[in-house]
């Protein structure tokens, strides 16, 4: 039985980088689509909210979601970890809230191909 690879769909999403005082950044981010199930894939570490949060808003039944995809942009941390702090959102590259950017942006791709 072949599944068949139906679509993929490919962005670059420029984020604010304004932590490391570069103003942007271009991010690759892939979503396909194999039978049934959504996939996600990100340059970065994304926290757990985040992949619940794009799972449950996905309208496949199955989704992945998959970081440290064709390079490491290091730690994604959420809006929440900026607020309470912890290593990731210490170290991290990104600006508060680009993860919830970055969510929006993977939920609105996988919608487009399903």
């Amino acid at each position: 039985m072949s599944l068949g690879f139906h679509s993929v769909y490919h962005a670059v999403a420029i984020v604010n980088r304004s932590k490391i005082k570069e103003t942007d950044i271009e991010l690759p981010m892939f979503v396909h689509k194999i039978g049934n199930v959504g996939w996600t894939a990100v340059p970065l570490e994304m926290f757990d909210q985040t992949g619940k949060e794009i799972r449950s808003s996905s309208p496949f039944p199955f989704t992945i979601t998959q970081g440290y995809t064709n390079a490491s942009y290091g730690y994604l941390p959420t809006t929440n970890s900026f607020k309470y702090g912890c290593y990731e959102a210490d170290t991290s590259k990104f600006a508060e809230g680009t993860a919830e950017s970055i969510r929006d942006k993977l939920i609105e791709m996988l919608k487009s191909i399903y």
